[in-house]
């Protein structure tokens, strides 16, 4: 049996001819090749990881660029049904409104008329019941122009006129000038063309 200083002189000999450094070199490159191999793959596993991640994390950014363009057309569609039931709700603001108006103007104009036309049959009563009903309805239907804000500028300024007018022709006492009155209406001819105007709901 070999002792422990016969096997190192055993080794030390060989490593004195060539082909065993050979051998050696050969064995410690296989090695090196070796762990570099593993350390290769565990890199490439480590890159396929990372690739698959990078991948995973594009298709949730899509995914969520995706609900983000969702939701904004969403928001964009409710924008557009808010401003429609606004505009609605302010057209029917503004009949309502202009309806009172139409009508304000509507009994003027008629009460009017109707005192002219019972003046000229001589009945007193009935001439005195007709200016009575004309005065009471001057009040409101100043308050109504001047107050409505869905007249247009041209519009409110013709009716204050005619109202202007009228207004300047009441006596302080009696039934006033019939002829002057009758003047008046005769000067605003365009009178139930405007007030057909005003029973109108504007476009905008």
């Amino acid at each position: 049996m070999l002792s422990m200083r016969s096997v190192l002189k055993l080794v030390l000999d060989g490593l004195r001819k060539p082909e065993w450094v050979a051998a050696i070199a050969l064995l410690i490159q296989a090695v090196i090749l070796w762990l570099q191999a593993r350390i290769l793959t565990k890199h490439g596993k480590t890159m396929e990881e990372h690739t698959e991640i990078a991948r995973t994390q594009a298709i949730t950014a899509e995914l969520i660029g995706k609900a983000l363009n969702q939701q904004e057309k969403i928001l964009a569609d409710q924008t557009q049904i808010m401003d429609e039931q606004f505009k609605f709700q302010r057209r029917i603001e503004a009949q309502a409104e202009r309806r009172k108006v139409y009508e304000a103007l509507f009994e003027v104009h008629t009460k009017l008329t109707t005192f002219i036309q019972t003046s000229s049959k001589g009945d007193g009563f009935a001439e005195r019941k007709a200016w009575a009903n004309f005065l009471m309805s001057i009040n409101p239907c100043q308050k109504e122009v001047v107050t409505s804000i869905h007249l247009s500028d041209a519009e409110r300024q013709y009716f204050q006129r005619y109202l202007h007018d009228v207004i300047g022709l009441l006596p302080k006492e009696g039934l006033g000038s019939v002829n002057q009155l009758k003047v008046v209406v005769g000067k605003y001819v365009d009178f139930h063309e405007k007030l057909l105007g005003v029973g109108q709901t504007p476009a905008s």
